[in-house]
């Protein structure tokens, strides 16, 4: 076992040989000892992923993203990853996580300006 940390939040992760999903078409367990935790991955396919992107960011912009500490939105997405054959389990994402550091940059992304998915949001505004 080697300890990493998250390339994204910092978070420290313990990275063993993985027993990955050849079928998970998404949040794939990293076959290196480099890469995101499991809140940082869902960010990243929350923000990212195409075609459903679109959907997902006029959702985000409409409700921000504290509507993914929706119980109904995490069983959602719980049945969403059962879908994809994901490799993450739907207890492994740390949805608060995922809220607290929805603005923080993916690696190689540009710099960015706040979100422009939640108008007004700052920090002593999610607890």
């Amino acid at each position: 076992m080697t300890e990493i940390n998250c390339t994204r939040c910092g978070a420290p992760l313990q990275f063993r040989k993985p027993d990955r999903n050849p079928d998970a078409r998404l949040l794939r367990k990293s076959a290196v000892p480099v890469g995101y935790c499991a809140a940082c991955a869902m960010a990243n396919w929350l923000q990212n992923a195409e075609p459903y992107a679109q959907d997902i960011a006029r959702i985000l912009k409409a409700k921000g993203p504290v509507i993914l500490l929706d119980r109904r939105v995490i069983d959602q997405m719980a049945r969403v990853l059962a879908a994809g054959c994901a490799d993450a389990k739907p207890q492994e994402i740390d949805w608060l996580s995922v809220v607290i550091h929805w603005d923080l940059p993916f690696p190689g992304d540009k710099p960015s300006s706040p979100s422009k998915t939640w108008k007004g949001a700052t920090d002593d505004r999610l607890f």
